[in-house]
């Protein structure tokens, strides 16, 4: 385990056709895999996914990269993803790549 993957978790809820995917420690190049299994993970109907970012303390571009397909994913059934609580950090990356006019943040 690299200590990335040492500070790094994720959960996944589900409910119907929405579910949640909650992150915390850091994306990077390390640990950006396994946040894709987990939205991969999201049953097949899935038409609202969130991803609660709100205990994430660093996401870099493969980041990025995770969030596009996962939208690329959610379009192709007709659903929406959200980012949700996005830390300043965060935000930022989101606003500098113009990913906050794609996604909804919450």
């Amino acid at each position: 385990m690299t200590p990335d993957e040492e500070f790094f978790g994720v959960d996944v809820e589900q409910s119907g056709q929405a579910a949640t995917v909650s992150v915390r420690g850091e994306v990077d190049v390390a640990t950006a895999s396994l946040l894709w299994q987990a939205i991969e993970s999201v049953d097949d109907d899935v038409v609202k996914l969130v991803i609660d970012v709100s205990e994430l303390t660093f996401m870099d571009s493969t980041g990025i990269r995770v969030l596009v397909r996962a939208l690329e994913l959610l379009r192709g059934r007709g659903g929406q993803l959200v980012v949700r609580a996005p830390a300043a950090g965060v935000r930022k990356l989101l606003e500098v790549t113009s990913i906050d006019k794609v996604i909804a943040i919450e």
